[in-house]
């Protein structure tokens, strides 16, 4: 009479036995090694989201408190014939170093400091959307200046 395992001898049930009970806590043991890992990935996580956070916000403040003056790149998209009048109002305007009609994808080029953000969101947002023929404005913050 057959019991389905190979070689039917009773020791080689009780060592498969074995082998199989080993197995059986080898795989325990990994799985709470797993579970030890990814508890203490899991206990670091918010620590390290909140130092990255912190630091984050602390870049972004010193960025939009810093003295001295930041550099941007406007680029005004207009409609037709009036690029020259609008370079020219636009280099009017306080904190344009420089703006001048072009050819190619935009009508503008410009370049402008400010000291702070809320200057240049005036600058972009209050003077020159609003310019009669301007259809568009890009927006290009200088890295370093």
């Amino acid at each position: 009479m057959s019991s389905g395992f190979i070689g039917d001898s009773q020791s080689s049930k009780v060592r498969r036995g074995a082998i199989g009970e080993k197995l059986k806590q080898a795989i325990r043991s990994q799985a709470r090694a797993y579970k030890d890992a990814e508890q203490a990935v899991d206990t670091r996580r918010p620590k390290f989201c909140a130092s990255l956070t912190g630091v984050l916000l602390g870049l972004i403040f010193a960025l939009s408190t810093q003295e001295g003056s930041m550099k941007a790149y406007i680029v005004i998209t207009t409609k037709a014939g009036a690029a020259r009048g609008i370079a020219e109002a636009m280099s009017q305007l306080p904190g344009v170093k420089m703006a001048d009609a072009c050819w190619g994808t935009g009508d503008v080029y410009s370049v402008v400091e400010f000291q702070a953000w809320k200057d240049l969101n005036t600058l972009v947002i209050d003077k020159l959307q609003v310019m009669p023929g301007v259809e568009r404005t890009e927006t290009h913050v200088a890295v370093e200046s």
